[in-house]
């Protein structure tokens, strides 16, 4: 009988993965070293008659697969999975210390045949029991984990409660420590008058807060939107921590040991207008506020009355002109400069005589004569109600600690009087604020009134605009190279009345008196009577 032939049975050699991992905590806490498991897993890798298809070092936490050398990993297996049969590490918590996640990749590691191994901690996936053994292995690394963040959370929390910014710094200030060597926050004086800029215009509650961080960020200081939002809301910038509520403990406002950056009375004031407390004083507006263009927003269309928007255009040398036009009709389009000269001479013919000027400041001085007395009054009010809730919160205090009032009960009643000591204490620093002179700001008032052109343009856009607004309360129009409006603000034009004749125009000058003295008041018959006399258009 013919004998068969011998078949020869070559076996392919079993590849894995090896990798390694570190992060920077371990390796200075418990002495792990990318070189000892390199060397570790070498050996075993020998010693199992293993080859070493690639190497992976990982210096990155395992809180989640969302490291970079893993994902090489990843990338790598998905196209060379059949070549692959182990991915091999020393322990478990070098998988994995977020258990969720490490069953959903063992899972995805199987679907591709690579079977995840640790080296010292073996786990026979062929027998359901071992199951058992992996839970506690997967699991023992994420509690660990888990007690080592709440360590650093706890001692985080208990410098903020002594005052000391343990995070990160906010914007404008720097990390460093004290002589202490403990951590604190300096301001960087490279941004901080920036910084103050920025909480001054967002107390100004005229412009919208992302057109403010846009303005910074042109400034010098870049700055994302979220950001710039949590920064006028952070109250380290007075010099206080907020130290948020944990568990049975209710929210607290600490005072820090770090220099404050703004004054407490201007945040206060800020934080108002974000929670929509105070009422805006000022229209918003959506365009961009340029020099060349500042009476866009108070020019309207002579032909369909609408609003007249303004932009630039490029000549064919390169040059900028900018021009006022109507985009709803279309049909009017003028030069910018032309228009703003027009104003500038309107303005030239108001002239407030010195006689008024006196009078017009006595006249105010009698009408606020008491106020600084009720002011006082006021403030002695407002303090004796400060001190009334701060004994509450006091008394509150003492009933928790005794027991007759449950911790949710305290922390509710303790926010609520909390915020309303904030309220008198923001009312209180207005108050304080408006203890400066008044012979200081009537004079600076009648300043203006007496030199009203040289206001007009020294002042910045939005101070134009609010000087227009206040003297001619209607929009103007442009046409026949002139500007017109409608009407003048009735008590301006008294005390331009007042003032006698208005002021004489410059040899060659345009007249703008025909239309003033059209719209100023008439003092009419004696006895002497106010109305308005021909409050239209001299069209």
């Amino acid at each position: 009988m013919r004998e068969s032939p011998k078949i020869k049975i070559l076996l392919r050699m079993k590849k894995a993965v090896i990798y390694i991992r570190v992060s920077t905590d371990e390796q200075a806490d418990r002495g792990y070293s990318l070189g000892v498991q390199q060397e570790q897993l070498e050996k075993y890798c020998l010693a199992q008659d293993i080859e070493i298809a690639i190497l992976y070092r990982e210096d990155h936490s395992a809180k989640n697969f969302n490291r970079p050398e893993f994902n090489k990993f990843l990338t790598y297996a998905k196209s060379n999975h059949r070549k692959i049969d182990y991915f091999l590490f020393v322990s478990w918590d070098r998988f994995s210390r977020n258990a969720p996640d490490a069953y959903q990749m063992i899972a995805k590691m199987k679907k591709w045949e690579i079977e995840p191994q640790a080296i010292t901690q073996p786990i026979d996936f062929s027998v359901p029991q071992s199951k058992i053994m992996l839970s506690i292995y997967l699991t023992l690394p994420e509690v660990d984990n888990d007690i080592r963040s709440e360590k650093v959370r706890m001692g985080m929390r208990g410098a903020n409660k002594l005052g000391r910014w343990a995070n990160m710094a906010p914007i404008g200030y720097t990390n460093t420590r004290d002589s202490d060597n403990r951590p604190i926050i300096v301001p960087n004086e490279d941004n901080r008058e920036l910084i103050v800029w920025a909480f001054n215009e967002v107390k100004k509650n005229y412009r919208p807060l992302d057109e403010i961080r846009r303005e910074l960020n042109s400034k010098g200081l870049k700055i994302a939107k979220t950001s710039f939002a949590r920064m006028v809301r952070n109250p380290a910038y007075v010099g206080k921590i907020r130290v948020k509520a944990y568990k049975n403990e209710p929210e607290e406002i600490i005072e820090a040991i770090h220099e404050g950056i703004i004054e407490e009375s201007i945040f206060n004031e800020i934080q108002l207008i974000l929670q929509g407390r105070i009422k805006k004083l000022k229209k918003r507006r959506s365009f961009k506020h340029r020099d060349e263009l500042p009476l866009r927003g108070i020019l309207c269309c002579s032909k369909c009355g609408k609003h007249v928007t303004g932009s630039a255009s490029r000549g064919k040398m390169g040059q900028r002109y900018f021009y006022y036009h109507c985009e709803h009709c279309k049909t009017e389009r003028y030069r910018a400069d032309k228009a703003n000269t027009e104003i500038e001479l309107l303005l030239e013919n108001l002239s407030v005589g010195k006689d008024v000027d006196k009078l017009y400041t006595t006249i105010i001085e009698s009408k606020l004569k008491g106020t600084p007395k009720q002011i006082a009054n006021k403030k002695g009010n407002l303090t004796k109600e400060h001190n009334k809730l701060k004994n509450r919160v006091k008394n509150l205090q003492g009933n928790f600690l005794d027991g007759d009032i449950s911790a949710k009960d305290y922390s509710e009643l303790k926010a609520l009087l909390e915020h309303q000591i904030f309220d008198v204490q923001s009312k209180i620093d207005t108050l304080k604020k408006n203890k400066t002179s008044f012979s200081e700001k009537i004079s600076q008032s009648v300043h203006i009134l007496s030199n009203i052109l040289e206001s007009y343009k020294s002042g910045s856009v939005q101070d134009k605009m609010e000087l227009l607004s206040s003297i001619f309360p209607e929009r103007f129009t442009f046409e026949e190279n002139k500007v017109r409006t409608q009407s003048i603000n009735p008590a301006f034009a008294l005390i331009l009345k007042y003032s006698g004749e208005l002021k004489q125009n410059k040899k060659g000058q345009k007249s703008y008196n025909a239309l003033l003295t059209h719209l100023v008041i008439w003092l009419g018959l004696e006895p002497r009577t106010l109305s308005l006399k021909g409050r239209c258009s001299t069209n």
